[in-house]
């Protein structure tokens, strides 16, 4: 009986250890397996010192409070002879001597009962010596016993600890996977956010294209327009230069006619230089678009 409370005492240590923090030790959720499994032998074993003190402390031990208020049977049958005496005196009893050895080499035995009262002393009391020699070898024997059952109960609890830590370990390496796994969709998350930016830029770089060929488009239409006046132009000068050869003397002059003609002409140069003008303008005006258009892309 003296092994089931710190067996109590070691595996409620243990198993309370895994959730709770342990009053006055250190046993707490954190610890591992051979520190809640020391502390709860250090536990019990304090438990049981203090349970085998004499009556300074208690006033019986623990054990024995236990089995006189619960096994009374057991009490009964198991230490009620360890608190008899080993014999009896009755009335009319005469103890029995041991043999004694004599000087001359010759031991003397007791002398036989010689009355009734005698004979029953004497085998009561070889019953109860009996009976206590059994008594010695059934709380041996129980004393083995629950010993080895303590023995069992903590391997059992140590491989169920031990089975506990490991699925604590697996559920912190599932917890780990998870984290990296978050990490990882975040990475890609990211990444496509960067692909969706980078397809945007080559769209707007693109359109950069388009309009620098658009203006492009709108420069050869200027030069050839420009081309166009030039050759007027040419034409032009080359009608005037034609007007400017030595045409024959006429003596009747008409200069009314001549002046309009010369009017004419002046007119139409003046018209051709206002064109040529205009295409002049159109073209730095083309120019200045294309160089504003291609500023923003180079920066």
């Amino acid at each position: 009986m003296h092994f089931v409370i710190p067996l109590l005492v070691f595996l409620t240590t243990n198993f309370w250890g895994l959730f709770h923090t342990v009053p006055f030790t250190t046993i707490n959720p954190s610890c591992s397996v051979l520190e809640r499994a020391l502390g709860g032998v250090q536990l019990a074993s304090t438990l049981y010192t203090l349970d085998q003190l004499p009556c300074l402390v208690f006033e019986d031990t623990l054990s024995g409070l236990l089995t006189k208020e619960y096994l009374l049977d057991w009490n009964a049958v198991i230490l009620g002879p360890a608190t008899e005496p080993a014999m009896t005196i009755s009335p009319g009893f005469r103890p029995a001597l041991a043999p004694v050895t004599t000087s001359t080499g010759l031991s003397s035995t007791p002398a036989s009962p010689t009355s009734p009262f005698e004979s029953t002393a004497t085998s009561t009391s070889g019953q109860q010596r009996a009976d206590f020699t059994a008594q010695a070898h059934v709380e041996t024997v129980s004393q083995y016993v629950l010993f080895a059952v303590f023995v069992i109960v903590i391997w059992l609890a140590i491989k169920w600890a031990e089975a506990m830590g490991g699925i604590v370990s697996a559920n912190s390496q599932l917890g780990q996977v998870q984290v990296q796994q978050r990490a990882l969709w975040e990475g890609q998350e990211v990444i496509r956010t960067g692909m969706q930016t980078l397809w945007e830029g080559q769209l707007a770089f693109c359109d950069g294209q388009q309009a620098i060929w658009n203006a492009q488009q709108a420069l050869w239409h200027g030069m050839v327009a420009g081309s166009d006046s030039l050759a007027f132009l040419i034409d032009v000068a080359q009608s005037i230069q034609a007007t400017d050869r030595p045409v024959p003397v006429v003596e009747d002059l008409d200069i009314d006619e001549d002046s309009s003609a010369v009017n004419r002409t002046l007119h139409e140069v003046l018209a051709s230089l206002d064109s040529l003008r205009q295409t002049i303008d159109r073209r730095i005006d083309a120019l200045e678009d294309l160089r504003s258009q291609d500023d923003p892309g180079e920066t």
